[in-house]
């Protein structure tokens, strides 16, 4: 994909020497201009394929969800066995407490 500036270097330099640059002038800026639109497009096309090296394709994406859902159910199911632990801690404590009030 290139965009490129049609610039005519030769029409460029006559049109300068026409408004009164010397001919060496003339030529000097029509170079350095051409150079500027080569340096852009070279830039832009490295910004493009910078760009789409950093796209993520769609199974890029359901994966990345995939993987973070496995880690969301391994949470889960982490806070429900510490849930369930402290539960169990609980009810134990308040059983030996009972049978020792009451013993």
């Amino acid at each position: 994909m290139s965009y490129s500036i049609a610039f005519d270097t030769l029409e460029f330099a006559k049109t300068l020497e026409e408004k009164g640059f010397q001919p060496q002038q003339a030529e000097g800026m029509s170079a350095a201009l051409k150079q500027v639109f080569q340096d852009r497009e070279t830039r832009t096309q490295e910004e493009i394929r910078g760009a789409t090296t950093e796209l993520a394709t769609r199974a890029d994406l359901k994966a990345e969800v995939n993987r973070l859902e496995s880690k969301i159910d391994a949470v889960k199911f982490d806070m429900l066995k510490w849930y369930v632990s402290g539960l169990l801690a609980q009810t134990i404590a308040i059983g030996y407490l009972i049978i020792r009030l009451v013993g």
